[in-house]
């Protein structure tokens, strides 16, 4: 009985040594604030991007999923790390799991611009970053991007009851020159611009506060804009 006894603590030891179920591994971290402590500034944008300038600009076009906040510069350059992983790459080739990188940190965001947080799940258009001396002291900084435009080249992504995928324009640079037979309201889908807001709403409350999303589209009726060659 004793034998057993110490085998079982034995094993026990070395599974939490090597983190076998151990919460620490898993453990999603949130960024310390979502908005800074003080605002960008904010001036007109150097250029206000189209959606085909997003597409043609862009290297990697990718439906994403937003994970742990890894850090932050140290430089008052305002910018943001998190683990992100790809769910569906349009254009380019991306790894599976890479590093993104958002304007805006605990000290400074832009006005209504929240930083990202674990579980968003975006669209977004991307170029490969350079190594940069201010970044975060992280171990393993993966294959690093940054979205073009900043703010003006993504999209939330939501689902209606059915389960039917849906991409949501926060701000309008996009979808304002996207032919309007493709937005939702155009194509028929009045009925389900509730249950896409609902579960924006549900999803991201605060960035959900934060904007307008004045253009939804179904994902059927983008699809073609974003695999055309």
């Amino acid at each position: 009985m004793k034998k057993t006894i110490c085998a079982l603590l034995l094993s026990a030891l070395v599974l939490s040594q090597f983190g076998c179920g151990s919460s620490k591994e898993s453990a999603i971290v949130f960024p310390p604030t979502r908005v800074g402590s003080s605002l960008i500034l904010s001036s007109s944008p150097v250029k206000v991007y189209t959606f085909d300038d997003a597409m043609e600009e862009a290297e990697a076009v990718a439906r994403i999923t937003v994970g742990s906040w890894l850090g932050e510069t140290v430089d008052g350059s305002n910018h943001s790390y998190y683990e992100a992983t790809v769910l569906q790459c349009f254009k380019g080739d991306l790894p599976e799991k890479f590093t993104l990188i958002q304007i805006g940190s605990s000290a400074r965001t832009r006005k209504n611009y929240p930083l990202f947080t674990a579980g968003n799940e975006l669209l977004v258009f991307l170029m490969k970053a350079s190594p940069y001396p201010a970044a975060p002291k992280i171990a393993d900084l993966t294959s690093p991007y940054y979205i073009v435009g900043s703010y003006m080249t993504f999209m939330d992504v939501a689902y209606d009851s059915d389960g039917h995928r849906y991409y949501a324009d926060r701000y309008g640079y996009l979808g304002g020159s996207i032919p309007p037979r493709t937005i939702l309201n155009y194509n028929n889908h009045i009925s389900i611009g509730p249950q896409i807001r609902d579960d924006l709403a549900k999803k991201d409350p605060l960035a959900y506060e934060s904007c307008a999303y004045p253009y939804i589209f179904a994902e059927d009726d983008l699809l073609p804009l974003l695999t055309r060659d």
